[in-house]
């Protein structure tokens, strides 16, 4: 229980959080010649799936 109390104390800035990492983290270590892009790693992954289920969908995939 003080566990969750701790983790709903902290809910309200969870999303402050995933905005610095999505944003200003990749900035900081840019400066320092360290590619990190979390937004590209992560539709990187989506996208490719996204486009084989849009194309199963339509009769186009590789699938059918």
């Amino acid at each position: 229980l003080p566990a969750a109390r701790a983790l709903a104390r902290a809910e309200k800035f969870g999303i402050v959080a995933v905005l610095m990492v999505l944003f200003v983290l990749p900035l900081l270590l840019g400066q320092f010649g360290i590619t990190f892009d979390p937004f590209q790693a992560a539709m990187g992954r989506v996208l490719p799936w996204a486009e084989g289920i849009v194309l199963q969908l339509t009769g186009h995939g590789s699938g059918s």
